[in-house]
């Protein structure tokens, strides 16, 4: 992968080069082997069915993988094997949403890497689906949580994605919004971008209560 102009750009051929380079050779029919030689098996891609834009994503990443002699196929579960085999780590590879939402990023950080939220494979977890832990992405996690200093909290957060971007536990595919439409002729009190108490997600349960008591005919 390569960056142009400050966006990610697949790299066929340097992806080729790392891999080889890391003990991950290639036959003579171009696929791709593990480090004792033998042929990578076909990996699935966890999505829930009939989730179209899921879908087109693992679509986009089994080609790309093709590219460098990885085999993959999309594997469209139900709701509940899906969100199950996330949580239990039953998977080769999914596609999901960020679990954690929050006013910064430290409540995306915390629910995919604090150990509290992880589990052993087979057990469900949380929200730390990757099973990723790393000692210094938990302390910085407690520096963050433990202080309303900006700077420090700044720094906690530089520590979180300087390892993340090293270790790839977890790879952002898209920038996704949610989504909140109001009608502010009659009422007032909505969130706002200089309160936005409610950040219109499925689980913002405590944004919908604090709608209830902002929330006000004028």
């Amino acid at each position: 992968m390569a960056v142009q102009q400050g966006r990610p750009q697949f790299d066929a051929a340097a992806a080729d080069k790392a891999l080889t380079a890391a003990g991950y050779k290639k036959d003579s029919s171009g696929n791709r082997l593990g480090k004792d030689g033998k042929a990578l098996p076909s990996f699935k891609i966890l999505v829930g069915a009939g989730w179209t834009d899921f879908i087109t994503m693992a679509q986009v990443i089994g080609n790309d993988l093709k590219k460098v002699g990885i085999k993959t196929s999309i594997d469209q579960q139900a709701w509940g094997s899906y969100s199950g085999g996330l949580q239990t780590g039953s998977y080769d590879m999914g596609i999901s949403w960020g679990w954690g939402n929050g006013s910064t990023p430290y409540y995306t950080f915390n629910a995919a890497f604090n150990p509290d939220f992880s589990a052993p494979v087979g057990k469900t977890a949380a929200s730390n689906l990757s099973r990723y832990t790393n000692p210094a992405i938990t302390k910085a996690l407690k520096t963050f949580s433990g202080t309303s200093d900006e700077s420090a909290q700044q720094k906690a957060i530089d520590t979180i994605v300087a390892a993340v971007m090293k270790d790839q536990p977890w790879v952002p595919l898209t920038d996704r919004v949610n989504f909140a439409l109001f009608n502010t002729s009659k009422f007032t009190g909505f969130p706002s971008a200089e309160n936005p108490y409610n950040d219109a997600s499925p689980d913002d349960t405590a944004g919908a209560r604090l709608m209830y008591l902002n929330v006000k005919p004028k």
